[in-house]
């Protein structure tokens, strides 16, 4: 829309200066018609073709998405208020080359609508946003879209494109002038409804939070639940879960149930959250998953597994102890999340990697609960990796 909505409108006003350039008026004044019928006749094609090109591009994608997709289904009236947007543009474009009927017109109002649709997108927090035919918002499966959001959106589209042309039209002659007011009186009170309600407190936001997620969970132990559009994922998933289940089983990493949200909130839930991410089905989603709910153990407990703490004096002794504790972590993170230890460039650490590897997998989990507040906290150190457990 940001695009196409002022190339629309361009179209529309290079239309409306059709008659003036080819100097055509005086059919209009001296045909029995209606004098608004023919400037009625442009505007409902300039419209129709606006939809039919929206049309086509929906249809492209719902058939696109639709091969692809194994949950859900379109949102009918997010479709509309995107038609009743496109719709407006055209009325707006064409009222405008009507009522100035110059070449620069056009241009200039294609320019005009995609720099006032840019500057209000700057804008997410003011009260007009969302009566902007262009709002956009970062959106995921987890989200459910707003329709009393898009109703009032619709109806101040529709409202104000039909509020525009009726009473432009009556101003054009006498002839069912009183009819074409009333009309517009309607509009008007359809577009004043449409404004209030996207100005209302439930409804401005373009995301229902609200409406829960129905989870699709497995019905064995440790349950793994996932949203239904990673349905597809859930039985490697399970099975990924299942084998950290049996590495944790007796540590405070254990859980009989982890369910998934999405990356950009996984950071609100507290560590003893058992969450996971995983944003998509692409190749090494599992390991994600998994490293996502094993990270998160972390990061919520400790600022030393983001970055060094002030070294002072001894700044470069800090920071290599601090590289030491991180590489030691990603040793432990990699047995549970079933990945490679990448390159260890600290000979310490190699050595503690090579030690780790020789133990048994109850050994380890036996030392994982024993290290564990260290492991959770990035406070890890060769001398964590000596010995035998119990």
């Amino acid at each position: 829309m940001l695009l196409s909505g002022p190339l629309v409108a361009g179209i529309g006003a290079f239309t409306a200066t059709r008659e003036r350039r080819r100097k055509l008026e005086y059919l209009r004044v001296l045909s029995a018609r209606h004098p608004a019928a023919g400037p009625a006749a442009e505007l409902t094609a300039v419209v129709l073709w606006a939809l039919v090109g929206y049309a086509i591009v929906t249809a492209a994608v719902l058939v696109t998405t639709a091969s692809n997709s194994g949950w859900g289904s379109p949102h009918l009236l997010w479709l509309a208020t995107g038609a009743g947007g496109l719709a407006l543009h055209a009325v707006l474009g064409y009222l405008v080359g009507r009522l100035w009927p110059r070449v620069w017109v056009a241009p200039a109002i294609a320019v005009l609508t995609y720099l006032l649709a840019t500057a209000i997108q700057g804008q997410p927090n003011a009260g007009y946003y969302f009566l902007s035919t262009v709002t956009t918002r970062p959106a995921d499966a987890f989200h459910t879209l707003n329709s009393a959001l898009f109703a009032g959106q619709l109806a101040w589209y529709v409202g104000l494109a039909a509020s525009l042309v009726l009473l432009w039209a009556a101003g054009l002659t006498a002839r069912g002038r009183g009819h074409l007011l009333a009309a517009s009186g309607l509009a008007v009170a359809v577009t004043a409804t449409g404004a209030s309600s996207v100005y209302g407190s439930e409804t401005r936001a373009l995301i229902d939070k609200r409406t829960p997620v129905e989870y699709r969970c497995t019905p064995a132990q440790p349950t793994v639940c996932v949203h239904p559009v990673f349905r597809p994922g859930l039985p490697e998933l399970a099975a990924a879960f299942a084998r950290l289940d049996r590495r944790t089983r007796g540590t405070p990493l254990e859980f009989d149930r982890v369910e998934q949200r999405p990356y950009r909130l996984l950071s609100r839930f507290p560590s003893e959250a058992r969450v996971f991410a995983v944003d998509d089905l692409g190749a090494g989603y599992v390991t994600r998953a998994l490293t996502s709910y094993v990270s998160h153990q972390l990061d919520s407990r400790s600022p030393r597994c983001q970055s060094p703490p002030p070294g002072g004096d001894n700044e470069q002794a800090a920071k290599r102890d601090w590289l030491t504790s991180v590489q030691l972590n990603q040793v432990v993170v990699s047995w549970l999340t079933e990945t490679r230890t990448g390159a260890l460039g600290i000979p310490a650490v190699a050595r503690s990697a090579d030690w780790f590897g020789t133990l048994s997998e109850s050994e380890k989990r036996t030392w994982l609960a024993e290290h564990f507040q260290r492991f959770a906290t990035c406070q890890l150190d060769p001398a964590d990796f000596r010995g035998r457990t119990a």
